[in-house]
């Protein structure tokens, strides 16, 4: 079993993502033959077309490179299991905005692109929002069965 965790493109403290380097801007510009667009900071307002553009296309690589790495990892190790690990509450979770879009490539995710999905919940386990992270990790459809996932006991209930 390998994990290939936590891939995403990282926040600043102060909201402002972490998507203008040299090298993401020149593969953009390449593909699309548009510039990326200035993003302030996570809650910014990108409806516009180009920064919707811009989110899909670093929404694809994160996904892109999740699968890469696993097919490296396949073509030495034929009969591993490979997962990714991602946090919901930051890419879910409220005020999470631009997150939701770039950290989380529903196509690249599902099942059987990934052998299983793992996910950390621990901000919502802690304040007792179980359902939050059952909400999160099946409000896109991954494919996955439910045999394949864990499961949370909160007193005499069990959570999906």
């Amino acid at each position: 079993y390998i994990q290939i965790g936590e891939p995403w493109w990282w926040i600043n403290s102060d909201g402002k993502p972490c998507i203008y380097d040299y090298q993401t801007r020149l593969k953009f510009n390449t593909e699309t033959s548009l510039f990326a667009p200035e993003i302030q900071d996570r809650m910014s307002d990108v409806s516009n077309e180009v920064a919707q553009i811009y989110l899909k296309f670093l929404q694809k690589e994160l996904g892109n490179s999740v699968l890469s790495i696993r097919t490296a990892i396949k073509n030495v190790y034929p009969e591993s299991q490979v997962s990714t690990l991602f946090f919901l509450p930051s890419i879910l979770g409220e005020g999470s905005g631009l997150a939701s879009i770039i950290n989380y490539p529903v196509e690249q995710y599902k099942y059987p692109n990934l052998d299983y999905i793992q996910t950390e919940a621990y901000d919502w386990l802690i304040t007792g929002d179980f359902n939050k992270a059952l909400r999160g990790f099946t409000s896109a459809n991954l494919n996955f069965n439910t045999f394949s996932m864990y499961v949370v006991l909160q007193g005499d209930e069990w959570y999906l």
